[in-house]
């Protein structure tokens, strides 16, 4: 089935199979009503169904006999109503029977207030997270922060990649990605930190703290991951999106903390400074 622009509004295009195409022509042929006798009592007897599920999903006239099994349905559809009959139509044309797993229902004002709730509650979470990196771990914290916008950004060009439909679920996940990434910053600055204090060059330091923290990483990291598998398969509905952003988040989580974080470090590393403490203990 196809969408197209006709006369009178949308229209749906489809053919048949050429064993169908016979049978459907001797249909057309006893359902054929002329279009002056179009919404007589007599002609709506005529009309001709499309059923799904048992389910009435639309009833037409036959205006002509259909000899090829291309045939065109027509009635002045809107896009969005053309779409939804040429969806039923390929439905109907897979082997097996649709079956309802869950449903849920909510007002579209409704929806439209949560999502909005739960955007601008992700995005001051954010900003929050990223002066409180600033503060706490100086040029560390501006890593962070960088590590932390980088990974968001993929987390949505991944989404986006693969058309995925962003639940309140899903937002959910997003913003727990935001905490998993800023968590492995931390690990990882405060690392860096211990081993200054232990007298490494900030160069070794560094090195030395990437190293400690790969498996620590690793296995924060996998044991997400598999928690989030768990609920993609076992889960239903709404519970599988939070499950798909949460396991890309962390994947990303993982790349950023251990590459483009090490990378950023490395370049940064000249304004990376020894704790004050050890200073003055090296001063006296």
């Amino acid at each position: 089935p196809e969408t197209r622009v006709g006369r009178f509004g949308y229209k749906v295009t489809f053919e048949l199979s050429s064993k169908d195409s016979e049978i459907f022509k001797k249909i057309t042929q006893q359902l054929v009503v002329p279009e002056s006798a179009i919404g007589s009592s007599s002609s709506k007897e005529k009309r001709l169904a499309i059923v799904l599920d048992d389910v009435v999903q639309f009833a037409g006239y036959v205006i002509s006999v259909i000899p090829d099994g291309k045939a065109e349905i027509t009635g002045n559809f809107s896009l969005e109503e053309a779409k939804q009959l040429a969806a039923i139509l390929r439905s109907g044309a897979l082997p097996a029977r649709l079956e309802k797993i869950s449903a849920g229902w909510v007002a579209p004002l409704l929806g439209s207030d949560i999502v909005k709730t739960s955007l601008w509650a992700g995005i001051i979470g954010l900003f929050v997270v990223l002066i409180y990196m600033i503060f706490t771990y100086g040029v560390q914290g501006i890593i962070a922060d960088i590590v932390l916008v980088y990974n968001t950004f993929l987390l949505l060009g991944v989404l986006a990649a693969t058309h995925s439909i962003l639940t309140l679920p899903g937002i959910a996940g997003i913003i727990f990605t935001i905490g998993t990434t800023v968590d492995g910053n931390i690990i990882i600055a405060e690392r860096v930190r211990e081993e200054l204090k232990s007298g490494k060059s900030v160069k070794a330091a560094i090195s030395s703290a990437f190293g400690r923290c790969f498996i620590t990483l690793f296995d924060a990291n996998l044991t997400t991951i598999i928690a989030g598998l768990a609920l993609y398969y076992f889960g239903t509905g709404t519970v599988k999106g939070f499950a798909i952003t949460l396991i890309i988040g962390v994947l990303g989580s993982f790349f950023v903390n251990i590459v483009l974080s090490r990378l950023l470090t490395d370049a940064l590393s000249s304004f990376i400074r020894k704790p004050a403490v050890e200073e003055r203990g090296a001063q006296s």
